[in-house]
């Protein structure tokens, strides 16, 4: 353990925040993932699709939360501050799906787990 965490930062910390400091948040703090997302492809924060985005994310329980942050980044937890988010150059983005042009309500988003990227098609409802 000495060697993941120095350690006079044992004698100073709780558990909970030592998990906190190493894992990240078990929460998502949409407001702060906002703050790091990008828009490609024409979409920004106002574009339809992404404030659906936005408005179902808000609607979503924790645990849905990290299952799609799971899903779009394969690992479950998000830097806990933007400080974190900068120093590690984290950020998520949002680009359009166009293999989805047909009919995009029937069509399931992609994402790049590699790099946190979502391939969001163009819903006409949330």
């Amino acid at each position: 353990m000495s060697k993941l965490v120095p350690c006079p930062w044992l004698n100073i910390v709780s558990g909970v925040d030592l998990e906190v400091m190493i894992c990240g948040k078990p929460t998502v703090n949409i407001e702060l993932l906002k703050k790091h997302t990008k828009y490609a492809g024409g979409l920004d924060i106002s574009s339809p699709r992404v404030v659906f985005f936005w408005n179902v994310l808000e609607e979503l329980s924790d645990e849905e939360r990290l299952r799609l942050i799971k899903f779009c980044w394969g690992q479950e937890r998000l830097p806990a501050t933007s400080e974190e988010y900068e120093r590690y150059n984290v950020r998520f983005m949002i680009k359009p799906a166009n293999y989805a042009a047909k009919n995009p309500d029937q069509t399931m988003p992609k994402v790049d787990t590699c790099f946190f990227n979502l391939e969001l098609p163009g819903y006409t409802t949330k």
